[in-house]
């Protein structure tokens, strides 16, 4: 997602150092190997006719399809669906409504071909448990380093605004029009930092 920086005078990424960090190619291993473990999972749920996990594989196929929506042959089915007006609103910013569904999706199906291989290999379940738990660590390193939320959403509300809002709840209840109403969109930029 582009922000303006009020700094360099341009747009930028928002969170560029994860982008930076996942372009790393042992990181995308670890986001692979555990999205492929999550397949693992469904592939052994199918087999094993789990009727929870087939009850479960909407919550996987469903928002993967979705999100894949710029990918061949995705692309082909999310096109149709945004033939439709409603679909074209509701899916517009497909990741926030689906990924949490797909995160979860994957975190179950992978925990259970998790539980799989410890069955097949309990001598060393120990060290398949701890390295797998030093891959997820690593996969998500910039949180433990201050980057889980982005400096530009920091910001210090200046006091000329809760003194804006302590006289408006003095006055009489009336209509505010906040001008110049230069963008008709909502998207505004404010000289101390907000957008």
């Amino acid at each position: 997602w582009p922000v303006y920086d009020f700094s360099d005078q341009q747009s930028r990424q928002l969170m560029d150092e994860w982008n930076t960090y996942f372009s790393r190619l042992g990181v995308k291993a670890v986001g692979y190997g555990w999205f492929l473990m999550g397949v693992w999972g469904i592939v052994l749920v199918v087999k094993r006719k789990e009727g929870w996990g087939v009850g479960l594989m909407p919550f996987f196929v469903i928002p993967f399809g979705l999100l894949m929506n710029n990918t061949f042959p995705f692309n082909k089915f999310f096109d149709l669906w945004l033939n439709f007006d409603v679909m074209k609103e509701a899916l517009r910013f497909v990741f926030n409504k689906f990924s949490t569904l797909l995160a979860f999706a994957v975190a179950l199906f992978s925990s259970y071909a998790l539980l799989w291989w410890l069955n097949c290999w309990r001598r060393w379940g120990v060290w398949l448990v701890a390295g797998m738990t030093v891959a997820l660590v690593l996969y998500a390193k910039p949180v433990f380093f201050g980057h889980l939320i982005a400096d530009e959403v920091q910001l210090a509300i200046p006091p000329d605004y809760f003194e804006f809002w302590a006289y408006m709840r003095q006055q009489p209840q009336e209509r505010v029009l906040l001008l110049p109403m230069h963008n008709m969109s909502g998207w505004q930029y404010y000289d101390w930092g907000y957008q």
